[in-house]
């Protein structure tokens, strides 16, 4: 599952920002804002962002830790990461840290980070269980894991329209934006 998830992120990853617009209809920004404010984070945090892309979270992270404060994003991607890097230098945030790794074994020290964010990320794990003990370890006693991720829709009329949007549109848009129809059919 690992590679099959890596080939796939990395052969999106120049066309992620604008899918993930696309399809949240803008509204993953907001989500990130959310969940960030329920993080506790303080300025002078240290905060880990898993599986982070194109860095989204890890820039909702750092504006609230500061310059005092420090932001790692971990993701195995190495075209995501490298696109979250030059986001980070446009946006003038070189300190936030981006690393290619596993989120199964993070390279950090136990009781390292105040506050670890995965968004959209848990169910790209090879090992769910793994993947959260990982973090886990490295989260200080006390500290937070913000998990932002979409779950399945009860209301039958609601559940219809997501299907609809993940399993016909999803894909659809894929193809005319040129990136991969299966990365788009994979994501339900």
């Amino acid at each position: 599952k690992e590679a099959y998830v890596e080939g796939l992120f990395s052969s999106i990853a120049g066309k992620y920002d604008l899918m993930n617009s696309i399809l949240s209809l803008s509204r993953h920004k907001a989500w990130r804002r959310f969940a960030v404010s329920k993080s506790g984070l303080k300025p002078g945090d240290a905060a880990l962002d898993v599986c982070c892309g194109t860095g989204d979270f890890a820039f909702e992270l750092a504006r609230v830790v500061g310059e005092q404060g420090r932001v790692v994003g971990v993701d195995f991607s190495a075209p995501m990461t490298e696109l979250a890097k030059a986001k980070a230098a446009r946006a003038r945030l070189e300190r936030i840290e981006f690393q290619i790794g596993n989120a199964c074994e993070l390279p950090f020290p136990d009781a390292y980070f105040d506050c670890i964010t995965i968004g959209f990320g848990v169910r790209n794990l090879a090992s769910i269980d793994l993947g959260i003990a990982e973090m886990a370890r490295v989260l200080r006693p006390g500290g937070r894991l913000v998990c932002l991720e979409t779950s399945q829709v009860r209301s039958k009329p609601i559940r219809l329209l997501w299907q609809l949007c993940f399993r016909v549109f999803s894909p659809c848009a894929a193809m005319l934006m040129g990136t991969k129809r299966s990365a788009y059919e994979y994501l339900p």
